[in-house]
């Protein structure tokens, strides 16, 4: 599968749970694994840097011609038939809705991503003009392939997570390709080794503060280090270290211009 121009190479490879050994071997404390991940997320709400994948992920169209959408997806990309999604996106990373719809782990992972990305709303991206088209439509996104792509399925965008299709797809299985927060088996975003090293420096703070309040002295004496190294690690996770094609050409165009001066002849630079 070709790479995509408008995504940067995906650093985000790590588990969520990464920052709590390098909170044992840098700072030599210990939190439990329930408290660490609140905090995780919590810290990456303030990095707000996620890493993307392409996904795709087979629906199933209710009786009333909606299916639920994939808790981690952020733009929808296409939605076609069973047929045509497996032969076009069956290369991409499977997203195993089937599996969760219902479960207490589709709904753990629908609040996390809530929790992660808060008042995030799913967009419509347009890609090859035959795949298929989209409207804005009373503030709602929808989806509309062309005549000549019998294989691709109107949608219309109703929420968050739902969709709602044509009621001839009743009962069927749709497919549906979407540039989707990369996330594990849990739903917990997958992270890059900054932000491990953020999210563990924030721990460290959080735990310094609850026993400096309890009159720990010596954890008072170093919480200014670790709400210094907390906001550092934290600016510098939100940086990106790769850049996408699309970005490098907005670089490359600020810096490149057609109104050059040429030898001996006037130039307007007021146009």
């Amino acid at each position: 599968m070709s790479a995509e121009r408008n995504s940067p190479v995906n650093e985000h490879v790590q588990n969520i749970r990464a920052g709590l050994p390098v909170l044992k071997t840098n700072y030599g404390l210990t939190l439990s694994h329930y408290d660490y991940l609140d905090m995780a997320v919590d810290t990456l709400r303030d990095i707000n840097t996620f890493g993307v994948t392409p996904y795709m992920a087979y629906l199933s169209v209710d009786e009333e011609g909606k299916a639920t959408l994939p808790c981690n997806l952020d733009v929808i990309e296409a939605v076609c038939t069973k047929k045509t999604g497996a032969k076009l996106f069956g290369n991409r990373v499977r997203y195993d809705l089937e599996s969760m719809l219902g479960t207490d782990a589709y709904y753990t992972a629908s609040e996390i991503m809530e929790s992660s990305r808060p008042g995030h709303h799913p967009s419509v991206m347009e890609g090859d003009a035959r795949q298929h088209n989209h409207l804005l439509t009373s503030g709602l996104s929808a989806g509309q392939s062309g005549a000549e792509d019998p294989g691709y399925v109107p949608y219309l965008l109703l929420d968050a997570k739902t969709i709602a299709v044509d009621p001839r797809y009743s009962g069927e299985v749709i497919v549906i390709a979407y540039i989707g927060i990369s996330v594990d088996i849990e739903g917990y975003p997958m992270i890059t080794r900054k932000q491990a090293n953020a999210i563990a420096a924030t721990v460290a703070k959080n735990i310094l503060l609850k026993k400096s309040l309890r009159g720990d002295q010596g954890a008072a004496n170093s919480l200014q280090f670790f709400m210094q190294e907390s906001g550092r690690l934290k600016q510098a996770a939100a940086i990106p270290e790769n850049i996408s094609d699309n970005d490098l050409d907005e670089i490359l165009d600020a810096k490149t211009s057609f109104n050059r001066k040429s030898y001996r002849r006037p130039t307007r630079y007021s146009r």
